[in-house]
């Protein structure tokens, strides 16, 4: 068969591209032995690059030690969850006695209900 050996359309590698790559399995091969001295010893060389002033070596050991910090989308999610949520009922309480004594609402009230039910609210 001359040309294509597949049909278009038709992957010649259906499964894809391995998960892993050899080079993964083989470094996790290697840390897993029975003893972790070769393990401590990348952790320590890692440390001392960091201390060192690699940059790329001391976010990688903040990240492992702290995990990663949030992105700038998850923060502002976050404050956006935050701003929905309902307040407490003490804090509720609290601005509602906040509002009723603002004298822009009395005056409201005064016009919309009359005199007698604003003397109320005070």
């Amino acid at each position: 068969m001359v040309g294509r050996p597949f049909p278009p359309g038709v992957s010649g590698n259906p499964k894809g591209r391995p998960k892993r790559a050899l080079f993964d399995d083989s470094l996790k091969d290697i840390l897993n032995e029975k003893n972790a001295l070769k393990a401590r010893a990348c952790a320590d060389a890692l440390v001392q690059k960091a201390l060192g002033g690699d940059v790329q070596a001391l976010r990688l050991v903040a990240e492992r030690v702290n995990g990663k910090p949030p992105s700038a989308e998850q923060v502002q999610q976050a404050q956006q969850v935050n701003q929905t949520q309902p307040a407490s009922r003490e804090a509720q309480r609290a601005k509602l006695l906040e509002l009723l004594r603002s004298p822009e609402l009395r005056s409201l009230l005064a016009e919309a209900y009359g005199k007698s039910e604003t003397e109320r609210v005070q």
